[in-house]
């Protein structure tokens, strides 16, 4: 058998029963060779040999007993393998296989497999998810493979060995180089790995007294975030992302999920256009969670901007895709998208332009007289009634923002006290606001924290008793019904808080609250209560107007 050979398949014969086959193997000290599938006659005997130029020493008699066995290569000695029998029959067929398993490239850069790993990057499930070979008895170190595997992920492992003897110990590998011994007491391997958020790897250290061969398998028993075997970050990083949060390909299928007890997946997108990328999200199977692609300052750190999904300008650098739970606990979720890349940004030209509306000087006060002597006659004949109206609009202004006033000292009133609030103050309080004209509100209430304004939906926030995190928030419907209208907090980044209270009394589950049917040009004013805190939060109001879906969802965020 020649050195560079590692796997060979013998077939022989004996003439009778004095002839005998002597085979030499090649190796080096230290390789571990294989002989199995031996086939052949109950009379023939397969002999072990250690021969050097001083003599030759009989190590095993007959190899036919023990079905597979492992031979360690010795050291200044050659190896052979004598075959012979006892019979005095004529012929005697034989069949054998020999694999060795050279210990000079037996990591994968090269050498013999040591302990602690030192041999490159971890082994990902894309170079295999199932791992053999051969450990000698004079290998006191023993072997070790270091395998990729991310935070909060599950696996299932499967140990076995040629013998008994071999001892699996096995160690998680965390982000900060720090280990943690996880092996058990007998020596064998747990039927499941968990890793914790901050592992990165996992390695198995293989020892034995004897020599032989050993098999490790791995299998993933969560789905894969977007092709890793980690699950994804549920908090964006602090300065600069690293291995952790995995990457986003413009233009590729995205596959992950939610687990069970998972609420949040952060990836990571890495813009490489000097002057930013257009980029819009098409979500390709609809899921019970919300994406937001969120613009990171690149000095700051901070959140700047975001987008739901529609088209937006993502600046040189690194930013992040958030995507969060829909459902309720303990639903696994499923969801696949692709982030669309529409080219990199170009600024538009602004063309110079020639002044000349100088031309038309003379025609604008002509036009501007023409349009203003009507207007002027008007007001010289009603003279009278418009100076008496403006004093009684006066009146009227000066008892509507007292009346306000004294709506917002009561509703404060209340709120600031613990534990002797009055509900039917609080909702008189809201009702009167509702009744009021929705411009003095802000002139007396100040201004909003939030404000939303389209045809259809106005929304206004303000926080109401800083000590008891109170938030109020106007709506006012536009020219159509709202039906069904519901108003959802959701959290882009820090603390999930929690709506404790609803005032009045509307009916709210985790982070939405029901508002049943809105009229056209009506509007309301409802109290929340929340605890918690260092959070960012955001605002969504939803419902049917003229029976067709309709959200409208602030950019701005609110920081509690």
């Amino acid at each position: 058998i020649k050195d560079y050979e590692r796997q060979t398949e013998f077939i022989g014969i004996l003439d009778n029963y004095s002839d005998k086959d002597s085979i030499k193997i090649g190796g080096e000290y230290g390789d571990v060779i294989e002989v199995s599938q031996l086939y052949g006659d109950q009379h023939l005997r397969v002999e072990v040999w250690h021969r050097n130029e001083q003599g030759k020493v009989l190590i095993d008699n007959d190899l036919l007993e023990s079905g597979s066995s492992f031979l360690e290569y010795p050291e200044d000695y050659e190896l052979w393998l004598r075959i012979n029998s006892d019979s005095n029959k004529e012929s005697y067929p034989y069949k054998f296989t020999i694999y060795r398993n050279n210990q000079s490239i037996e990591a994968p850069t090269g050498g013999e497999l040591s302990v602690p790993w030192n041999h490159g990057e971890a082994l990902t499930y894309h170079d295999s998810w199932y791992y053999e070979s051969y450990i000698a008895k004079s290998d006191k170190n023993g072997d070790s493979i270091l395998f990729k595997l991310g935070a909060d992920t599950e696996v299932s492992l499967l140990c076995t060995s040629s013998n008994n003897n071999m001892i699996f110990e096995i160690f998680l590998i965390k982000h900060d180089t720090s280990i943690e011994n996880i092996s058990l007491e007998n020596g064998l391997c747990p039927d499941m790995i968990v890793s914790d958020e901050n592992t990165d790897a996992v390695e198995m250290r293989i020892k034995t007294e004897e020599t032989g061969r050993w098999n490790i398998s791995f299998n993933p028993i969560r789905k894969l975030d977007a092709g890793e075997l980690s699950d994804a970050p549920e908090s964006r990083w602090l300065i600069q992302p690293d291995e952790r949060w995995t990457k986003i390909q413009l233009d590729s299928e995205i596959t992950g999920s939610l687990h069970s007890s998972d609420n949040i997946d952060i990836y990571l997108i890495r813009i490489l256009d000097q002057n930013g990328s257009r980029v819009y999200l098409n979500q390709l199977i609809k899921s019970e969670v919300n994406y937001t692609i969120q613009e990171i300052d690149q000095v700051t750190g901070l959140l700047v901007n975001t987008s739901n999904g529609e088209t937006i300008v993502l600046p040189y650098g690194n930013h992040s895709f958030r995507i969060e739970r829909r459902a309720d606990q303990g639903i696994e979720i499923d969801y696949t998208f692709r982030l669309e890349y529409l080219g990199e940004y170009q600024e538009p030209e602004i063309e110079d332009y020639q002044d000349l509306s100088w031309m038309f000087d003379n025609f604008y006060k002509l036009i501007g007289v023409l349009f203003l002597t009507p207007l002027m006659i008007v007001i010289f004949w009603n003279r009278k009634a418009i100076i008496n109206r403006e004093k009684m609009t006066t009146d009227i202004q000066l008892h509507e923002m007292k009346r306000l006033i004294r709506i917002r000292e009561r509703l404060s009133q209340q709120l600031n006290k613990n534990e002797s609030k009055d509900e039917k103050i609080i909702d008189s309080a809201l009702k009167q606001l509702g009744e009021s004209p929705w411009n003095s509100i802000n002139e007396v209430w100040g201004k909003p924290i939030l404000t939303h304004m389209t045809e259809q939906i106005d929304i206004c926030a303000w926080k109401i008793a800083e000590n008891e995190k109170n938030l109020l928030l106007g709506i006012k419907a536009g020219n159509c019904d709202w039906e069904m209208a519901a108003m959802k907090i959701h959290f882009p980044e820090g603390a999930k808080l929690t709506i404790t209270d609803v005032s009045p009394k509307h009916i709210f589950q985790d982070d939405e609250i029901f508002l049943d049917t809105m009229k056209k040009n009506s509007q309301i004013f409802i109290r929340i209560s929340i605890s918690g805190e260092n959070a960012n939060l955001g605002l969504q109001f939803s419902g049917l107007v003229n029976g067709e879906p309709l959200a409208a969802a602030p950019n701005k965020i609110i920081h509690w």
